[in-house]
């Protein structure tokens, strides 16, 4: 395979720097320090967390990808996010808030950047790879491409040379943006709009509903800053059983979105940095029992409340 020759953006440099490569290096020296760590052995493009063990028990096997978001390696891979998005994003939280994992999501969206030829043949091999691993357990795989990033999943691999893999993602990106890629034509990708802050979020949200996906949501406790309240929001919510006229489910439970079809709310409780959220974009009370789509956008289904 050919190394590609394209000129390095400004902020691909610098992203280089931050990581302590210097730019200036041979186009195939700078892939090894990207693809490989320091030991010489393939830097793994898949990973898994607590969210991916839990399909296990629902006979699933989930591995996903967790490249820089919005601007942690200063190239931008969430243009649709917003500030409440980008500020509260998933990388505060757990294991996700180490050095050494953040050197990792950085190092892998680089790589993309210098080489992104070689980039989806590593990814299209570690696809394989846990395809073959989740048979053998007599599980089905499971991927989704954006973990902790919103780019076009196609520059990551070719999704129809797994016709037995699901694949699945969050986005911000509005519905026609999707339909106009083809992202709405993979019959084994998912989609879930993720509702932010922003009056044009919930506009697209309303194009998303009544478009019969489903639509995430980030709740929280009504001022504290707790985890625990957060959760126990979420909770009153999927037990109520609807938000905003619309079914819910339980986003906390598991991350396979595709099991659940038509429009609908998938309720989450706010993690990390979006614990202390004050944008909007992690929804709270009154907000939760007002008429929201009255003022910004959500279609209320009759009598909802």
């Amino acid at each position: 395979m050919r190394l590609l020759h394209t000129k390095l953006s400004a902020r691909t440099k610098e992203g280089l720097r931050l990581v302590g490569i210097d730019p200036m290096l041979p186009r195939r020296q700078l892939v090894s320090a990207l693809a490989l760590t320091k030991t010489g052995l393939r830097r793994s493009l898949l990973g898994q967390n607590h969210k991916t063990d839990l399909g296990d028990s629902f006979g699933y096997s989930s591995r996903m990808m967790y490249l820089s978001p919005h601007l942690e390696g200063l190239v931008n891979s969430c243009i649709f996010a917003s500030p409440g998005c980008a500020a509260g994003c998933l990388i505060s939280s757990g294991q996700m808030i180490t050095s050494g994992c953040g050197f990792s999501r950085i190092s892998k969206r680089l790589f993309f950047e210098v080489d992104p030829e070689r980039f989806k043949a590593f990814f299209e091999l570690e696809v394989m790879e846990h395809e073959l691993r989740a048979d053998m357990e007599g599980r089905l795989p499971v991927v989704r491409p954006n973990g902790t990033s919103d780019m076009n999943p196609f520059g990551f691999c070719d999704m129809a040379k797994f016709p037995e893999v699901q694949f699945m993602d969050y986005t911000k990106r509005p519905l026609r943006s999707a339909r106009r890629l083809g992202l709405l034509d993979i019959p084994n990708y998912h989609l879930t709009f993720s509702l932010d802050e922003r009056p044009i979020s919930r506009m697209r949200a309303d194009a998303w509903l009544k478009a019969g996906y489903g639509v995430a949501v980030v709740v929280g406790g009504d001022s504290g800053t707790k985890k625990k309240q957060a959760k126990e929001q979420a909770q009153k919510i999927v037990k109520r059983g609807h938000l905003w006229g619309y079914p819910v489910v339980d986003g906390d439970e598991h991350d396979l979105r595709f099991l659940t079809s038509g429009a609908h709310f998938v309720i989450l409780s706010a993690k990390g940095k979006a614990l202390k959220d004050k944008t909007g974009f992690v929804v709270r009370p009154p907000r939760l029992v007002d008429p929201f789509g009255r003022h910004v956008g959500i279609t209320l289904q009759a009598g909802a409340a």
